[in-house]
């Protein structure tokens, strides 16, 4: 029996879109695990290791851009320094701030990183073409792009119907993660988390208030 036939047994046909994507998550994060053990790096260090690959950026602007903590972030650079992964200095232009480097060690970590998501992508589409001859990777961009923008409008309205929510502590615990929920997150291309979120107009900074 092959794994088509397990998956087929185990009414994958009945599962709800997010029970589908929890599937996608979760076998990606294991399958990043199991590629990351022999670079000795971990999913959270990964974007931050992603940001630096073209350019040194000052601590703080990586801050800004994976929506982050100082704290956080000053944590998982030191991890990487120790690490011999990335190089803090003291900015030319700015003594105040610290620029961060990738080494070549982490130069060479970040382009294997680039090509273990590269090659999670293909195995993703090569078996969706399997399924569905008549689509391209365009055609599957289409649909989870679809899929993203509900993802983020049901977000929107959350924090939009909960700005007037009066029983904040109820919510509270309900909603473990007070932050940004794309905090910690690399996305690809040259406009910031920031810049992305601002241009759609949605969250806008805003924090849950009493």
């Amino acid at each position: 029996m092959d794994l088509d036939e397990k998956i087929d047994k185990n009414l994958m046909d009945e599962f709800l879109i997010s029970d589908l994507v929890k599937i996608i998550h979760k076998s990606y994060k294991h399958y990043l695990m199991h590629q990351l053990a022999y670079l000795d790096v971990t999913p959270g260090q990964i974007p931050f290791i992603l940001e630096l690959i073209h350019e040194p950026l000052y601590q703080s602007d990586l801050t800004s851009k994976l929506l982050l903590s100082r704290a956080v972030t000053a944590k998982t650079l030191k991890k990487l320094d120790e690490k011999d992964i990335i190089e803090r200095r003291v900015a030319k232009d700015n003594k105040r701030k610290n620029e961060v480097f990738l080494t070549n060690k982490g130069k060479d970590i970040a382009s294997k990183i680039e090509k273990i998501e590269e090659n999670w992508d293909n195995i993703l589409l090569k078996n969706f073409i399997k399924e569905f001859p008549d689509l391209d990777e365009e055609g599957l961009k289409k649909v989870l792009k679809s899929l993203a923008k509900a993802s983020l409008n049901s977000i929107i309205e959350e924090r939009e119907n909960f700005d007037d929510f009066r029983d904040f502590d109820t919510f509270n615990k309900m909603y473990h993660s007070r932050g940004h929920p794309f905090k910690g997150h690399h996305f690809r291309g040259n406009m910031s988390r920031k810049d992305f979120f601002r241009k759609r107009g949605e969250f806008r900074g805003k924090r849950f208030k009493k």
